[in-house]
């Protein structure tokens, strides 16, 4: 997927590693994500891709979710120098979500692939058989080769600007 039309995003995941210790993990919506623009302890940020034939008018109206591309240019001051994968789930056609890293674990990796399918799942439907099938997706799930943000955000909004004039 090289096109961010008509893709948008409303709920990250992210990595903080504050101290030098173990990343810290973290949950939330936009919101979250606009707050963490002045952290310089994140080192990871996973948008989860939604197309916009799916998002209800009202959600892009009232900025609960936006725009990839808005996102990319939001992203973090500590991600500015950057790199952004696609991740690749088994079960999906398609990427479902952005990786903006500045390079990642196979572990770190692996837990926002798991937390990202478990948090998907109605308690209701929890079962061990589950937690088994969501292990074993996560442990599946791929990223496609790094690409700098920043060389590829300063194409799309040039090439954007051309198209406009």
């Amino acid at each position: 997927m090289d096109s961010f039309d008509n893709l948008y995003c409303g709920k990250i995941q992210y990595l903080q590693v504050i101290d030098g210790k173990l990343p810290v993990h973290g949950i939330g919506n936009i919101s979250t994500y606009y707050l963490l623009r002045d952290i310089h302890s994140v080192t990871t940020v996973m948008l989860m891709i939604v197309d916009k034939d799916k998002v209800p008018l009202k959600d892009i109206e009232s900025g609960k979710v936006i725009s990839v591309m808005e996102a990319l240019q939001a992203r973090p001051k500590a991600l500015e120098d950057s790199m952004l994968s696609w991740v690749v789930f088994p079960q999906d056609d398609k990427p479902s979500a952005l990786l903006i890293h500045t390079g990642i674990s196979t572990g770190d990796f692996k837990q926002l692939c798991y937390s990202h399918l478990w948090t998907n799942v109605p308690l209701k439907d929890m079962s061990n058989h589950v937690i088994k099938k969501i292990k074993e997706q996560a442990d599946r799930a791929t990223l496609t080769e790094p690409t700098s943000i920043k060389r590829l955000v300063t194409t799309l909004v040039v090439d954007g600007e051309e198209q406009k004039g």
